[in-house]
């Protein structure tokens, strides 16, 4: 049985979050597109009221007694405020 393991970064939906929404719904309202930077922001996602995740790269390492990901803080977007490490 093996089990899969996600690390993502989770953009609450704080001011920077609300601002891009804001720019987001008035480009979508006025029939534009939105600007990159607001494109980049969320990805491929809608803004939802609840924040976004994003997918952190983790490199995969094991030795004799344990396994584990290291993530390197300089990968993680600056909007990130939390870590989620899931599996299941």
């Amino acid at each position: 049985m093996s089990i899969s393991t996600f690390i993502e970064g989770i953009i609450p939906p704080d001011e920077t979050w609300q601002r891009m929404q804001a720019a987001y719904n008035a480009c979508k309202s006025a029939g534009v597109e939105p600007p990159r930077e607001v494109r980049d922001f969320f990805g491929d996602d809608e803004p939802n009221g609840k924040g976004r995740s994003v997918e952190l790269p983790a490199t995969e390492w094991r030795d004799d007694n344990y396994d584990g990901f290291d993530v390197n803080v300089a990968d993680i977007p600056p909007h990130v405020k939390i870590i989620r490490v899931r599996w299941g």
